[in-house]
Order: structure tokens, then C-alpha cells, then sequence
């Protein structure tokens, strides 16, 4: 299955985020799991923790597929305008500056959803269906009391040239929780949004929109979903998000060479604390070997045309 359809779950995530806002500090300490079963590709599964004390904020992330796995970390120091990744397999680290800094994730996405974008441009759009609706049962998760929405993409691009036609269903399920500014998911997630992913929000925001303005009302969709939240929960303010699941499948179905094989996403609160965080966790191993800075290769996932 090509990866450029792992970006199609971004395009949600402007319509939702428009919608919401924030500010913060304090030790806090954040865990959660993710889980991407992309169809006959190994399941992937991936332990997430944040730490975040007064200006520094890290990142760990322990990734298992069958019998390979990988631990790595991003530290960001804000007083020191500085940030660090480091492979603990490795025992490296690269440094960069605060200012210079842009996330794998940020590379990830740019590249992803601008393939995607070069490929449905390319074709004639038949059709294209936006619908959002509000889930009936609550749940708690990580110790949050919860409701979600789901989001539904469907649409149908032709291609001019009759090589491919492309059949795509996107489902997206969000689920928030209501808290208090002092609550520390708003604290951890408040700074995280304000001073760590600012790149990848912002390049989010403007490719997927840019991408959902080509084809459908944008305008319309931003207010399904603002409709849904207040049905839900009244006052929108404070709302943190605390699990999802992302469904897309995407394909020609009438040729035996398209996969419509469905890449399934999810990623769940495990739970939040407020223990005493170390400083060794904000600084790199010692004895780990610095790295020049390397760049992320935003041509990996095209496709091989040659042939």
C-alpha cells in the first residue's frame, strides 16, 4: 500500500483544531499508546511518554514491529533554545537550534501530504461527501471522562488519462475530554501545541486546508463539527483530546494490482501524574556520540515510476 495515504488523516485534523484553543507549567508526566495495522504490513505499536518541567519538554517513544524495536527521545530546553534527539539503540544524538528545528513529523507531512495532494490534483473529483456526527455513548479514558465524534470522508477521483480511479473512505473518531485550565492534561498539552508542534500545526493547517479548499467547503465542514461540540458538550473551551482511531482505505477496487487494503491508526491516553521529574531526563547520555544534523528524505515514500 502506498504511504502517501497515511497523510489523508491530517486533513481531519484542521477542521477539528480550528475549532478549539490555549496556555501553562509544572512537572507532569503523560503516557499513551499508538497502534498503525496498515494491512499485510506488520502491526506497529508504540509506547508514547511526555515530560514536561517548567521550560524543558521531552518525548520518548519505544516502538516494537515483530522482533525489532526502537527507543528515542526529543528533548526540547526553551531557555536554552536548544533540541535534542537521541537513539538510545544507537547511543547517538544529533543538537539543533530551537529556531532551526523542524520534526521528523513536520518533514513526514509535508512530503505525504503534498504527494497526495499531486496525485488527486491530477484527477477529476466525481464526487466528495463530509459528515460529522456526534457518538452516543461516553467513555473514560486514561481517567478522563469522555465523549467523541466521528468524521466522515467519501469520495471517488477520476483519472483524465483512465490509468487509475481512486474509490476513498476516511473515518475519523476523536474522543475529548473537559477539564479545567489547571488540569495537568491541559497543562502538558497547552505547552506541547503552544511551543513544541508548532511547525506541524501550522503546516497542517495550511496544506490540509489548502488541499480540502481544492475540493469541498471547508467553511461548511469547520461548522458541522463546531455544531457537533457544542451539541456535546455545550461550552467548547478546555477541550483536550484523549484517544482516536483513523480508518483509511483507498484504491481502484474494479483493478487487481490497486490495494484497498484499509491502514487502521489508533492512539489512546494511558493515563496523566504529576510525580517530581527528574533533570536527567532532560539532558542526553552521557557518553552518547554526536551526529551532524542529518535531513529527512522527503522523496523515501514516492513511487518508483521508471518502470
Amino acid at each position: 500500500m502506498s504511504k502517501r495515504w497515511l497523510s489523508i488523516r491530517w486533513l481531519f485534523v484542521p477542521i477539528i483544531w480550528a475549532v478549539l484553543s490555549t496556555q501553562i507549567h509544572a512537572d507532569v508526566t503523560l503516557r499513551k499508546v499508538r497502534h498503525i495495522s496498515a494491512g499485510l504490513l506488520s502491526d506497529i505499536t508504540t509506547k508514547v511518554t511526555w515530560f514536561l518541567k517548567d521550560s524543558r519538554f521531552c518525548e520518548k517513544e519505544q516502538t516494537e514491529m515483530l522482533l525489532v524495536s526502537s527507543s528515542t527521545a526529543t528533548i526540547y530546553d526553551l531557555k536554552k533554545a536548544k533540541v535534542w534527539k537521541v537513539d538510545f539503540d544507537d547511543e547517538t544524538y544529533e543538537e539543533f537550534e530551537l529556531s532551526d528545528y523542524r520534526s521528523d513529523t513536520s518533514y513526514k507531512l509535508e512530503s505525504l501530504l503534498n504527494l497526495t495532494m499531486d496525485k488527486l490534483k491530477s484527477m477529476e473529483l466525481e464526487y466528495l461527501y463530509f459528515h460529522v456526527s456526534p457518538l452516543s455513548k461516553e467513555r473514560v479514558i486514561g481517567g478522563y471522562k469522555c465523549k467523541g465524534l466521528m468524521l466522515t470522508l467519501t469520495g471517488r477521483f477520476s483519472d483524465p488519462f483512465g490509468d487509475e480511479d481512486i474509490d476513498m473512505l476516511g473515518s475519523f473518531v476523536v474522543w475529548l475530554a473537559k477539564v479545567k485550565g489547571d488540569d495537568p492534561l491541559a497543562k502538558i498539552y497547552d505547552f506541547y501545541f503552544s511551543k513544541v508542534s508548532r511547525d506541524t500545526a501550522t503546516l497542517v493547517f495550511e496544506i490540509g486546508e489548502e488541499f480540502l479548499e481544492s475540493f469541498a467547503d471547508v467553511e461548511s465542514m469547520q461548522k458541522q463539527v463546531s455544531q457537533v461540540l457544542t451539541t456535546l458538550f455545550g461550552d467548547t473551551t478546555n477541550l483536550y483530546p484523549v484517544g482516536f482511531e483513523f480508518m483509511v482505505r483507498s484504491g481502484d477496487p474494479t483493478s487487481a494490482t490497486s490495494s484497498v487494503l484499509p491502514i487502521f491508526i489508533s492512539e489512546y491516553l494511558v493515563g496523566v501524574s504529576q510525580p517530581k521529574i527528574q533533570d536527567a531526563i532532560f539532558k542526553v547520555p552521557e557518553g552518547f556520540e554526536k551526529e551532524e544534523e542529518s535531513d529527512w528524505d522527503l522523496f523515501q515514500f514516492q513511487e518508483d515510476d521508471s518502470d
